[in-house]
């Protein structure tokens, strides 16, 4: 479904800013609802980055262009945010030419799953297990608490199940994901 100038948008874009496919990850950290907002993708991507000279690829709609830039910062490494710079069709073909994505359990985590980019996703407990795209591509980051299923009517002030989630934990599951491939779905 991606068109040829899709394809070239993505492969013209990696040449033009000396991004290696192989060299690049992918970020969405933007999610509809702000009790989805998880500010530490930035913290868990550090260290692998700077060990292994991975560069950073921002996604996702113009107004989350503050909170991707807040993870990029925390990086240290080369990164460009092209937040609301791109249409969704390039935006997949952009996923595609990446190594890895990591993000928010967004319509973007879907796309990655299409164009067969792993993929490390954060999964709340709002709607636990009904919209993530159950592949052996995806390794789920999560913090299963009683609450699960709540609708994202939390019943609490801080939303324990998306902001307590370890970048630890979450650095791990990327480690691991770069590491070797599954055959089935992994959580975290």
């Amino acid at each position: 479904w991606l068109t040829p100038e899709d394809e070239k948008f993505a492969y013209d874009f990696f040449k033009d800013h000396n991004l290696k496919p192989e060299q690049t990850i992918a970020l969405f950290a933007g999610a509809q609802y702000q009790v989805r907002i998880y500010e530490h993708y930035g913290t868990a991507l550090s260290k692998i980055c700077q060990e292994n000279s991975f560069s950073i690829i921002a996604l996702g709609a113009s107004h989350e262009f503050e909170i991707n830039q807040i993870n990029i910062d925390q990086t240290g490494v080369s990164a460009l945010n092209l937040s609301g710079k791109t249409n969704i069709c390039q935006t997949a073909a952009l996923l595609k030419r990446s190594r890895l994505v990591v993000g928010a359990e967004t319509g973007l985590a879907h796309i990655a799953c299409a164009v067969k980019t792993p993929n490390v996703i954060l999964l709340g407990g709002g709607h636990f297990g009904r919209f993530m795209p159950y592949s052996a591509l995806t390794s789920i980051v999560c913090l299963p608490i009683e609450c699960y299923g709540c609708g994202w009517r939390c019943k609490y002030q801080r939303v324990h199940c998306v902001r307590d989630i370890s970048p630890d934990v979450y650095t791990e599951a990327i480690r691991q994901t770069l590491d070797k491939s599954s055959e089935k779905p992994r959580v975290f």
